[in-house]
């Protein structure tokens, strides 16, 4: 069953559209109540989603509903999905349990075209596997991860790598409590140029390896938080990386002279 109602829509200049968005009850057929589990995604380039895979193939398996500028529609096995640039598009869901790979560019070569993502009102909370999911993201510039709960995460190696256009990440929600795999996390975000995770708890880590690398641009990071008593691999974790400021205060059993020698 599906829901009228009028809504003013911002694009991504700036400007106000009255929109007669479309919403669907994905939970029962009582008109009042809505899905509020979404994400919101700019782009800024063309594209077209015809072949299923990547991000497109989310629209089929687990994306309920889709809210454009120019049109609403709900995609099925035939449908392509056009999307022009600097379309605001809201994607719902019913239940989010695995996003490995979600945007990554090689799943998805459209993914190479979004240039703003807002995840605050996405639940994650039952998400375990995070593996290369932002990977190849290299027009990225903007990323809301207000109450991203991460509290079921147990992979979130690759997640940002090779997002080149980030210059820097809020994660001061994050929650890593039973992550394992942090390798490469942020291998090859050139522009990347802040970072503060003092709130990690790395405490049942064991894969470090190459988290930095290849973060030219990094200055500040903050890694106080970190505890490497179970790491069993942290190999080139600052490889081509020249920081002026790192944290470690509460470190605890990291070895300077192995890394940044």
């Amino acid at each position: 069953m599906f829901v009228k109602r009028k809504k003013i829509i911002v694009g991504s200049n700036g400007t106000k559209i009255e929109d007669n968005c479309c919403y669907y009850n994905m939970e029962s057929q009582n008109c009042e109540s809505e899905t509020t589990n979404f994400m919101i995604v700019y782009y800024g380039k063309n594209n077209e989603y015809s072949d299923g895979k990547g991000f497109a193939q989310g629209f089929r398996e687990g994306i309920k509903f889709i809210i454009n500028n120019d049109h609403n529609l709900k995609i099925t096995d035939t449908e392509k999905l056009n999307i022009k640039a600097g379309n605001r598009i809201e994607v719902y869901f019913s239940s989010i349990t695995n996003l490995q790979n979600f945007f990554f560019n090689d799943k998805d070569p459209n993914s190479e075209n979004v240039i703003s993502l807002d995840l605050s009102h996405l639940d994650v909370s039952l998400v375990k596997n995070f593996n290369s999911m932002f990977s190849g993201c290299n027009s990225l510039k903007s990323i809301d991860l207000t109450n991203f709960n991460t509290s079921s995460a147990i992979n979130m190696s690759s997640m940002f790598q090779g997002c080149n256009s980030l210059i820097s990440i809020d994660m001061a929600n994050f929650n890593t409590s039973s992550v394992e795999d942090m390798g490469s996390m942020f291998l090859s975000c050139y522009n990347l140029q802040y970072l503060d995770l003092s709130i990690f708890d790395t405490s049942k880590v064991t894969q470090l390896s190459s988290i930095f690398a290849e973060c030219i641009s990094l200055k500040v990071l903050d890694i106080s938080s970190f505890n490497m008593e179970n790491i069993q691999k942290c190999d080139n974790m600052f490889k081509d990386v020249n920081l002026r400021y790192l944290n470690l205060y509460n470190t605890k059993n990291f070895k300077v002279d192995d890394q940044l020698n």
